[in-house]
């Protein structure tokens, strides 16, 4: 585990909020690295030195939104419970929720991979970034894929409204074809 120094935290921190309040003030035009440091109160140079692009900044602010982790996490050995699966699942779809505003701003955004290249952190993370975690046994890399691909998709539309349900719906829904994935994995399906 590393220490952060505290002024890059706060640098990283100001450089997101700014971000977040750029997007909910619906000036997308303005994402630019050079306008969201000015925003923040800081030179290209500090957002460049916490940022590669615009799209690493849109990754953080679609993680914070959702209040995850920017690092890697620890491998899973057992697969996930069932129940535990859905109450990662339904955690996620609630921060959503709670955070339609500044996400659907993001998915608006014309060709920012950033939303989605953050989701697929979000279920990589509900899933313990593990296969085995995903409580699929010895399936193959298609099926891990076609699940952590179908999630993704899933996430995006709820947030974009061409899908519809409440968090418990979703949830449920998800748990059931993950175990219905994981049940013909098995039979060699």
């Amino acid at each position: 585990m590393t220490v952060q120094d505290p002024r890059v935290a706060r640098t990283r921190r100001a450089i997101i909020d700014a971000a977040r309040a750029a997007l909910l003030d619906g000036d997308a035009d303005r994402l630019t690295l050079s306008d969201i440091a000015t925003r923040a109160g800081y030179s290209r140079r500090a957002a460049y030195a916490n940022f590669t692009d615009v799209h690493g900044i849109i990754r953080a602010v679609t993680l914070d939104a959702l209040e995850l982790p920017e690092g890697d996490g620890e491998r899973m050995t057992a697969p996930l419970a069932p129940e535990e699966l859905r109450s990662r699942i339904r955690q996620v779809l609630v921060r959503i929720e709670a955070e339609r505003g500044v996400l659907l701003r993001i998915a608006q955004l014309p060709s920012q991979p950033g939303l989605t290249d953050a989701l697929r952190d979000v279920v990589d993370e509900i899933f313990d970034r593990s296969r085995i975690g995903m409580g699929l046994g010895s399936a193959d890399d298609i099926h891990a894929a076609f699940l952590v691909g179908g999630c993704v998709n899933v996430l995006r539309g709820w947030i974009e409204g061409s899908l519809s349900g409440t968090p418990e719906q979703l949830a449920d829904t998800a748990t059931v074809l993950i175990a219905l994935i994981g049940a013909r994995s098995s039979n060699g399906a």
